[in-house]
C-alpha cells in the first residue's frame, strides 16, 4: 500500500514537471541613451532586460515583465499580441493593470490599460513608496485620453489636493 501512495504521488509531481515546462518565453536586453533605450545582445551591455511569457490561458494575452540588471522587477503587464507586431518596440499596447518599479524594488506607478490607452485609475508613487498622486483615465471617442488628476499628496503622505481642489505638485 505504501508503494502504491509513492507511486501516486510520484506521479502527480512528474506531470506537474512537465506541465510546468511547456511554458515558453524569450528575452531580449535593453540599454539606456539619449534616444529612450534600444536592444543589445547581453545581459552584461544591458541595464534591463525583458522577458515574455507565453499566453496566459485565461484570457490569451501574453506576459511582459522586466528587470533591473541587479534582479530587482520593473514593470509587469500583459499585452494583446495582435496589436503588437513587433515585441521588440517600447510601444507596447498593454492591457489591464501595469505596475512598474523602482529600482529600489517600491512600486512607481499602477496604471490601468485598454487596447494600450490609458483607461481607469492611475497611481503614482514616491521612490520611498509613499502615493503621489491619484489620477482618473477615461477614453472619449476610442482615441483621445482625459485625466482628471483627483489628489496628489507631498512626499510625507500628507492630501495636498482632493476631488481636484488644492495645489498639484508636480
Amino acid at each position: 500500500m505504501l508503494k502504491f501512495i509513492f507511486l501516486v504521488l510520484a506521479s502527480i509531481f512528474m506531470i506537474c514537471g512537465v506541465k510546468a515546462q511547456h511554458r515558453d518565453s524569450t528575452i531580449f536586453y535593453y540599454q539606456y541613451d539619449q534616444n529612450g533605450s534600444h536592444e543589445v545582445g547581453d545581459l552584461k551591455s544591458a541595464d534591463y532586460f525583458r522577458v515574455v511569457l507565453s499566453p496566459d490561458s485565461v484570457d490569451n494575452n501574453y506576459i511582459l515583465k522586466e528587470f533591473y540588471k541587479n534582479g530587482n522587477s520593473k514593470l509587469i503587464g500583459k499585452f494583446d499580441p495582435q496589436s503588437n507586431p513587433s515585441i521588440q518596440a517600447n510601444l507596447i499596447n498593454f492591457i489591464g493593470e501595469v505596475v512598474s518599479f523602482y529600482p529600489n524594488g517600491k512600486k512607481q506607478s499602477v496604471v490601468n490599460y485598454t487596447h494600450g490607452r490609458k483607461d481607469g485609475n492611475e497611481y503614482l508613487f514616491y521612490p520611498n513608496g509613499l502615493l503621489y498622486c491619484y489620477i482618473k483615465n477615461h477614453i472619449e471617442n476610442d482615441y483621445l485620453v482625459k485625466s482628471l488628476y483627483w489628489e496628489c499628496y507631498d512626499s510625507n503622505g500628507t492630501i495636498i489636493c482632493q476631488k481636484g481642489n488644492g495645489k498639484w505638485v508636480t
